[in-house]
């Protein structure tokens, strides 16, 4: 899991990562919610695919027609989807990792990413990276029965480190 607070930088850091992890020829498929400045409000988010570089308009501060209310923001339940079809094609092609960015209060509630969080949770030989708010790391930790030494705060490592690391473990698998 990569954490951090909120605005700052996570998934700035995280693609900066997937692209070091690219590097080291580790296949990677998921998405990143890339924010994106939209009307008069202002914020917003939009989902890129991490293997071909798909978008889909995810999140609006402004309502629109056919999206869903959760807390400030509006969410197009297309994209939600789309996002979960990129990685249940992205894992036919069997990938190192599987990035979610992010998982949060909606999935606690069963909501967002939760169906296919829980279809990866079924599968033992799937490694996965997830963006996770510092504020509900606590209960994302409980529920998911994370470790310690999975967790990278931003402001505590580096990407090479991370890079080094994960490397290593994925390219160590792959020999058993």
């Amino acid at each position: 899991m990569i954490t951090g607070k909120v605005k700052g930088g996570k998934t700035a850091f995280l693609s900066t990562l997937v692209e070091g992890l690219k590097n080291q020829d580790l296949k990677i498929t998921g998405f990143l919610s890339m924010e994106s400045m939209e009307g008069k409000l202002g914020a917003g988010f939009i989902l890129r695919d991490l293997e071909r570089g798909r978008q889909v308009h995810l999140a609006s501060i402004e309502k629109r027609k056919g999206w869903f209310g959760f807390r400030r923001f509006h969410f197009n339940p297309v994209a939600f989807i789309q996002g979960e079809k990129w990685i249940r094609n992205g894992l036919l092609r069997h990938p190192d990792l599987v990035v979610i960015d992010e998982v949060g209060p909606m999935e606690m509630e069963g909501f967002g990413w939760w169906k296919i969080l829980i279809h990866l949770e079924q599968l033992d030989d799937v490694r996965q990276l997830w963006i996770v708010r510092e504020q509900i790391l606590p209960q994302i930790k409980l529920k998911w029965s994370v470790a310690d030494e999975n967790i990278y705060r931003i402001d505590e490592v580096d990407q090479s480190t991370i890079i080094a690391r994960l490397s290593a473990i994925i390219k160590a698998s792959r020999k058993t």
